[in-house]
């Protein structure tokens, strides 16, 4: 099973992960005239998750690709090229790892989403990355997660039914990092588990959010 695939965010690379605990690096290769479509060549295979990868998303810059499992760490490789490296693996979360997505405006926050019922922040630190916070805020598993635009808010959704809505209080311009807070919520927007969320972004840091949920 391929449970997730992204987008470099300059086209032509494709990530895909995979149930048997590999990612793959796809590049699109541009077929000649005569020919009758386009084609992809894989060009990396990222090892390291023990099992399943649930997700796999590109940084802004596409410098980094970070992923995430069953086996409960979430992986951030280092992308130069065609080559991959692992610039860290993050042992944070107690339970499967459902989701991850990286601050739209900078490289070095990741967030990610957890069977433990919390979000976990990341930062750079040096050559490293570290855990810098841990948002609790759901009773149970949080499936998804999605940041705003400019990143000043952080929408989470889990298997309780409930949306909640986390803004950044850093007040500290580009370079300070990140503090999420609660800042809303709404209780049972479905009858069932909420699978997925998205924030639109072309509509600036206050676009409309749509969930999706297991009642259809």
């Amino acid at each position: 099973t391929v449970r997730s695939c992204a987008w470099h965010p300059a086209g032509e690379l494709l990530a895909t992960a995979s149930f048997d605990g590999l990612v793959m690096v796809w590049k699109l290769e541009r077929a000649s005239p005569e020919a009758a479509h386009d084609d992809f060549d894989c060009i990396a295979s990222l090892e390291g998750h023990e099992n399943e990868v649930k997700c796999v998303r590109w940084s802004t810059s596409g410098s980094y690709v970070a992923t995430c499992g069953r086996d409960k760490t979430v992986f951030v490789w280092e992308a130069d090229d065609e080559l991959y490296e692992v610039a860290s693996v993050m042992h944070s979360h107690t339970q499967d790892v459902k989701h991850v997505a990286w601050h739209p405006a900078r490289d070095d926050v990741l967030a990610s989403a957890s069977y433990d019922d919390t979000v976990k922040l990341y930062v750079s630190d040096g050559d490293d990355w570290r855990v810098d916070a841990t948002l609790a805020g759901h009773s149970s598993t949080v499936w998804c997660l999605a940041f705003s635009s400019d990143g000043a808010g952080l929408v989470t959704c889990a298997d309780d039914r409930s949306v909640i809505l986390w803004r950044d209080e850093s007040q500290g311009g580009s370079a300070a990092m990140p503090r999420y807070v609660r800042a809303d919520a709404a209780v049972d927007v479905h009858t069932r588990p909420i699978f997925s969320v998205s924030w639109d972004h072309s509509r600036g840091g206050d676009g409309l959010i749509a969930t999706g949920g297991g009642d259809d």
